[in-house]
């Protein structure tokens, strides 16, 4: 019997293109795109919260870096859910060892996600960007009046702002200077907000 090709639709193909080892190496599913800020200008809108009793439109989540030979990243399930965490358990080893240079490799750091798009390439869609926690408090500073006290909600879906901020360096030189609001508000398509509501950033991680 002859050969008969069959093709795969594009999700598939996408799909292997974003596909992990295995889900210790991120803490986003394989299935979400996820987003990197590039050298120079960039410009975007933070998405609002659709998680229950959300205080923040970001979600902060603790992560260990550099872990086994892959280098893998993986959520600290001691801050994020209260549970025993392997990781912590060998810092813990490692504080009790007097091994300070390991224990600071085990520690666990403190990002902040949030669904955000990129004003620069629209046609990317809601994409999850984990951004360091210092520069999440730029952000809530820039969406202050230092007079007037006021807050500009800069994720309103309606009535938000998008802002723009300059990434410098690389590595542990990276950095995140000059946070501007945009001065006027701009509305985002009602089907991105429909999407983020259908995949919230609780039920977008990996455990």
């Amino acid at each position: 019997m002859a050969f008969q090709y069959k093709r795969r639709d594009a999700e598939n193909w996408e799909k292997r293109e974003k596909q992990q080892g295995n889900d210790f190496k991120g803490v986003i599913k394989d299935d979400i795109k996820t987003w990197t800020p590039q050298k120079g200008d960039n410009h975007i809108r933070i998405l609002p919260p659709t998680w229950e009793d959300a205080t923040h439109y970001g979600l902060d989540v603790y992560v260990h870096y550099g872990i086994g030979p892959d280098r893998a990243s993986a959520l600290c399930m001691n801050k994020m859910l209260g549970e025993k965490c392997p990781l912590c358990e060998e810092k813990m080893r490692a504080d009790r060892a007097g091994n300070e240079e390991l224990s600071k490799e085990l520690s666990a750091g403190k990002r902040v996600a949030v669904w955000m798009i990129d004003r620069k390439e629209p046609q990317a869609g809601p994409m999850i960007w984990t951004m360091p926690w210092t520069l999440d408090r730029e952000f809530v500073k820039a969406c202050k009046d230092r007079t007037s006290g006021e807050i500009y909600a800069m994720d309103d879906p309606d009535a938000g702002y998008n802002v723009s901020f300059e990434r410098t360096g690389d590595g542990i030189t990276t950095k995140y200077i000059g946070v501007q609001l945009d001065r006027r508000a701009s509305s985002v398509d009602p089907e991105i907000i429909e999407y983020i509501v259908a995949e919230p950033l609780t039920a977008a991680l990996v455990y």
